[in-house]
């Protein structure tokens, strides 16, 4: 008899874990997304009745939310129509950013113009027939000159113009504003032949000449009237009375600019009162093309030395000056253009500077210089 074998019965029990999270859902976020449309940036701006600089802008956008505005000078607002004071008048870029409740932003710039109202003025410095003008207006993008002796108009700020002759001519100064404004500025200018300024040393003519800042004397003083050199009239200059220290000296010397032009001939003359009894001491008027360079050269031009009173050529002896009274051209011997007559002819155009020069070389004077007239005329 043959016996069944049954295979063993395997019993398998399946857990089934189920998280507990499994059951839920998962949550939901909710956002918000806003609707509506992109701004459209506009404005508009006028100045202040009562203040030209201040401008008021006056927001014109459509659908705008916040605001954004440069002004152009470095300055900005988050007004929606601000009120802005410019420093200068200038035209200035002005920009608005303009930003929706949507979250769109949109700009739009335009030019504006702040600007007080133009002014016309100048000023003018004179060397003879050269004359540089200086415009001190105000508010200008442009000017035009009319120097009033038919030559050609000049557009620049500073211009300077050479007159081919004397007289009195009406200058006209145009100027043309930033708002688009007009003004005119009129003055008879008196044009001379003479280049020095002030050469009559009356008090107030201290302020065309410069004293050289490398002296040690005591300064000339402008407007004596105690005495003058025969031909003088009014004031004249003093160069007090003056003693070297021991081995040293004592010098002083004041100049201006004169303009030359090249090929030109300028004719120099002054009046000149000096006492006898001095010892190595001098009274020299230089021409320089250096402020800083004032050299005694008796040699060929160009020279710094024009004509000189000095006690080792020719004003007495060294030691015992001459007295003398005149035209300095009459009364001199040294000095390159004692020869010409005092006339000195240009070989370039541009700025040179005359100076007068008192001084001693362990000496003194036996009393005051005294200086008048003093002229550097440009011939025809």
């Amino acid at each position: 008899m043959r016996r069944l074998l049954c295979p063993p019965v395997v019993f398998v029990s399946v857990l089934l874990l189920i998280s507990g999270y499994s059951c839920r859902k998962d949550p939901v976020f909710p956002s918000q997304v806003a609707t509506g449309p992109a701004p459209v940036p506009a404005f508009s701006y006028a100045a202040d009745s009562q203040d030209p600089l201040k401008i008021i802008f006056t927001d014109h956008s459509s659908d705008g939310e916040t605001y954004y505005w440069q002004f152009g000078d470095g300055t900005t607002s988050s007004e929606p129509s601000p009120a802005h004071v410019y420093a200068a008048s200038a035209r200035y870029a002005v920009s608005l950013t303009v930003r929706s409740a949507a979250g769109y932003t949109a700009d739009t710039s335009m030019e504006v113009v702040a600007a007080a109202p133009a002014t016309a003025d100048f000023t003018t410095m004179m060397s003879g027939p050269y004359v540089r003008f200086q415009s001190t207006s105000s508010g200008a993008t442009a000017v035009r000159w009319d120097f009033g002796d038919q030559s050609p108009v000049s557009d620049t700020t500073a211009p300077a113009h050479l007159y081919s002759q004397a007289g009195d001519y009406t200058v006209k100064l145009t100027v043309y504003g930033i708002a688009g404004d007009t003004v005119v500025k009129s003055k008879t200018v008196t044009v001379t032949m003479e280049l020095i300024q002030g050469g009559g040393f009356e008090q107030a003519d201290q302020s065309h000449w410069k004293v050289w800042d490398q002296q040690t004397g005591i300064p000339p003083v402008f407007g004596y009237t105690a005495d003058h050199p025969s031909g003088g009239t009014g004031g004249c200059l003093l160069f007090p009375a003056f003693q070297a220290p021991s081995g040293g000296s004592v010098n002083e010397l004041i100049y201006q600019p004169v303009h030359v032009v090249q090929g030109k001939q300028y004719q120099f003359s002054a009046l000149v009162k000096v006492p006898g009894g001095g010892s190595q001491c001098y009274l020299q008027f230089y021409l320089s093309d250096d402020p800083n360079t004032w050299v005694e050269n008796n040699g060929q031009p160009f020279t710094n030395l024009f004509v000189s009173m000095n006690a080792w050529h020719g004003w007495g002896s060294t030691n015992n000056t001459a007295a003398a009274d005149g035209e300095i051209l009459q009364l001199s011997t040294y000095g390159p253009y004692v020869a010409t007559g005092g006339v000195y002819t240009a070989t370039a155009t541009g700025t040179l500077y005359l100076g007068i020069q008192a001084g001693s070389w362990q000496g003194y004077s036996h009393g005051d210089l005294l200086v008048d007239a003093v002229s550097f005329t440009q011939l025809p």
